[in-house]
């Protein structure tokens, strides 16, 4: 798949917000950037707990992000354990919200 040149933080958090749709152990996600690189930018997943099925299709999406925006943008993904945290009390001020669900 070619990069799509030009991405935008909104193209990020709604291919992030379509492919985690479907990821029930997904509580929560957001996206933050990099403040010196914009291209640069982290996806986090909270979770409640550990959870391989979960894990594996985070895998998969940061792939295909990746191969979506190619060199244009560089995404990684992170989990998050919340181990009986409140998911918005880790979501920082700044961040690109792609799902919020209440505690």
């Amino acid at each position: 798949m070619r990069p799509n040149m030009g991405a935008t933080i909104n193209d990020v958090t709604g291919l992030l917000s379509v492919r985690m749709r479907d990821l029930v152990a997904v509580r929560s996600a957001f996206v933050t950037v990099d403040p010196t690189d914009d291209r640069q930018m982290r996806a986090w997943a909270l979770l409640n707990d550990g959870d391989e099925e979960t894990e594996t299709a985070l895998i998969g999406i940061e792939q295909e992000a990746y191969g979506k925006f190619g060199n244009d943008l560089h995404i990684c993904i992170r989990t998050i354990y919340l181990r009986g945290r409140d998911p918005a009390s880790l979501v920082p001020p700044d961040a690109h919200i792609v799902r919020l669900r209440a505690a």
